[in-house]
């Protein structure tokens, strides 16, 4: 996707590249906005991961309390974490694990999750 932004902005006359996916029609809109033709290209996607016994594993012993310390790198780390404990039906137990075990994070967003 390309888009020509406003005549005359601060940006006028400059490609900018976006290999992000996330959010990527606001960063399109913002940049536009000051002149700028952007050039998308999505390059970084999240997914799960291929073998989700070790994540169930992992999961299992946190909700086991085996686990007192948790770090916590990225908010969407967090969100696929309880979703994988939800399809384990362990959802409840790693949640009551969470609040007994010091969280350390990087970040409000991680924090927030």
């Amino acid at each position: 996707m390309t888009t020509s932004g406003k005549t005359g902005g601060p940006l006028s006359g400059r490609v900018v590249a976006l290999p992000e996916t996330r959010e990527l029609d606001r960063m399109v809109d913002l940049l536009a906005k000051e002149g700028a033709t952007t050039l998308s290209c999505p390059m970084i996607g999240i997914r799960d991961v291929a073998e989700a016994a070790p994540v169930e594993s992992w999961l299992r012993l946190l909700a086991a309390g085996e686990l007192d310390v948790l770090v916590f790198m990225t908010g969407e780390g967090v969100t696929r974490l309880l979703g994988f404990a939800e399809r384990c039906g362990i959802l409840a137990q790693v949640v009551a694990a969470m609040a007994k075990a010091r969280i350390v994070t990087r970040g409000p967003k991680p924090a927030r999750a």
